[in-house]
Parts: C-alpha cells; structure tokens; sequence
C-alpha cells in the first residue's frame, strides 16, 4: 500500500480563521505609499480620502483661496445686515410675546416737571402705552431727559407689570441775560443758559446786559444782604470781564470796582439810606476810587468829588 505524503507546504497553509490578512500596498501617484484596506470601498471614506489630500497644507493656494472665499461670505453677509435683521426680529418676536404676557406698559408717572410738559418727557424717552417693559432702557431714557432744556436730572424706575415711574428734578431760574437787545435768556445759578424767553414771565429775576455775566450769584448774593440796594436794583453788567455796573431806579448808574466791591456796596447802601442821594439829579455815581465819591449831575454840570463818609 502506497504511502501519502502528509507534509504541509508553506505556501499551502490555510489561513486561521478569524484573522484578517494583511493589507496590500501599492505605489500611488509620485511613488506615494497607499495603503489598500479592506473598506476601501466605501464610499463616504474614499471622498474624506481624497478631500485631506487635496486640502493637504502641502498645498497652500487651496487654503489661501479658501480662506478668502470664507472671508468674503462672511463679509457678504454682514454687510447686508442679516445679523442685524435677525437681532431686531428675535427683538420683536420677546417684545411681542413680553407684552402678550401682560408686561405691557400701562402707566407713565411723572413726577417734579413745573416748566416741562408731559409730551415733551414723553417723546424724550420714546416710549409709550403699550410697548413692552422689557424693551425700554431706564439710563438711556435717563439721559435723554437730561438734553431737555429745563431738566437737571431725572430717575427712571420700572415697575412690573407695567408702570413707568419717572421723577424730573429742573434747573432753577435765577437771572435774565440780554446779551442784546433782541435776545433774552434765563440763566441758571452757574451762568448756564436755559432757554430763551421774552422777559414777561422772568421780569421779577436780577437782570444782566451785556457781556457774559461771570461771577453774577457772588453779585446777586452779595446785594441781597443790602435792603436799600436789593429794592432798587434794575440791572447789573460785567464790564471787561473784570468789574461790575449797577443800574438802580430812575436809571442811576453805579460804578463799581475791581477789587474791594463788596465793601463799596456798604458805601452805596450808606449813601442811600442815610445820605438819600437818589432823591437828588444824579446820573452816576462813582465808587472806583479809594477817597472819593465822584457824582455826576443830570443837568450836565461838573461832577462832584467828595471825600468818602462827608457826602451830604
């Protein structure tokens, strides 16, 4: 009986099962190495595949041009706006469903506005019945109550679910400035400008002429501690920016000046209550020397010098 030859070749050796065989490689384009998987076949991870090598960094006018086409598309659309749109809609669309939930405003208080009228605060906020409360921005409203003419200050407080409360604090008339003869303002304590006026309202206000009255509440405050001036006084003015003129009843003009002119206006209310110089013609008098008072007559004659504390 013959024998078999049972002997295994090598080359005949049947694989384990389970085990994958090895990949084959093969010579790509340039001589490249590409490995050769078994789910090359599919076709979602061939296109990854041939997108990473086309993208590769080896190739820098893809990125380049990449990078600028981005570019452009983002540029593109901010500059029609569609973000800005989109913001102002998502806006619109809480707004409308804020005041759909009640928070509606129903109210506007306001309180300490003497010389600015309710519509005037209204538009200034622009705000308005009905808008949402979610909508309206209390320090922006805030300061564009502070551009109106007559507010100093102003607080603007939300109440849910639909009260505005808004308290105005104005600034305080203090004098009238004619800077000429067409032109009238109301002043505030500062030398601020409030508003122009006809002087019909304000004529019980200290009046200034003239150039910009600096230093005008030292003036006024100084007079008002002098009864006889107080009473009598029509109008002041600046003269060069360094002294002041007095203009009393019957148009008596006082000169006052530089330094020292506080303690001249004991001069001037000593004059009028103890010498009674108004009740004579005098047209001006002149407090700007040291010694003297210097009396200028109506009637055209010659100034009196007198020594200061023996006018008669």
């Amino acid at each position: 009986m013959r024998q078999v030859n049972t002997r295994k070749s090598s080359r005949g050796k049947a694989s384990k099962p389970g085990r994958r065989s090895a990949p084959q490689v093969s010579r790509g384009t340039g001589g490249r190495r590409v490995r050769r998987d078994d789910d090359e076949g599919n076709a979602i991870t061939g296109i990854y595949r041939g997108l990473r090598a086309h993208l590769s960094f080896r190739r820098p006018m893809i990125w380049m041009t990449g990078s600028v086409l981005g570019f452009a598309i983002v540029a593109g659309v901010l500059a029609g706006g569609y973000p800005q749109r989109t913001y102002a809609a998502i806006g619109r669309s809480v707004d409308s469903a804020a005041v759909a939930a009640g928070f509606a405003v129903g109210d506007i208080e306001i309180a300490g506005a003497h010389r600015t009228s309710a519509a005037d605060i209204r538009k200034a906020v622009g705000f308005q019945i009905g808008d949402s409360m979610f909508a309206i921005d209390a320090e922006q409203a805030r300061a564009d109550l502070r551009k109106l003419p007559w507010v100093e200050d102003a607080v603007v407080h939300k109440r849910y679910p639909g009260t505005v409360a808004i308290s105005i604090a104005e600034k305080l008339p203090f004098a009238v400035w004619v800077p000429n003869d067409r032109q009238l303002f109301v002043i505030a304590r500062s030398g601020e400008k409030i508003v122009a006026t006809d002087g019909t309202e304000f004529r019980q206000l200290p009046h200034f002429f003239g150039a910009p009255p600096e230093g005008a509440a030292e003036l006024v405050d100084a007079i008002a501690t002098h009864r006889a001036i107080a009473a009598r006084i029509r109008g002041m003015q600046r003269i060069s920016g360094r002294r002041w003129n007095l203009l009393l009843d019957g148009g008596v003009l006082v000169d006052l000046p530089e330094a020292n002119w506080p303690k001249q206006l004991d001069e001037l209310e000593h004059l009028i209550v103890d010498k009674g110089v108004l009740e004579h013609n005098i047209r001006e008098i002149d407090l700007r020397t040291p010694a003297n008072y210097i009396f200028i007559m109506r009637d055209g004659g010659e100034a009196a010098r007198l020594p200061k504390g023996d006018a008669t």
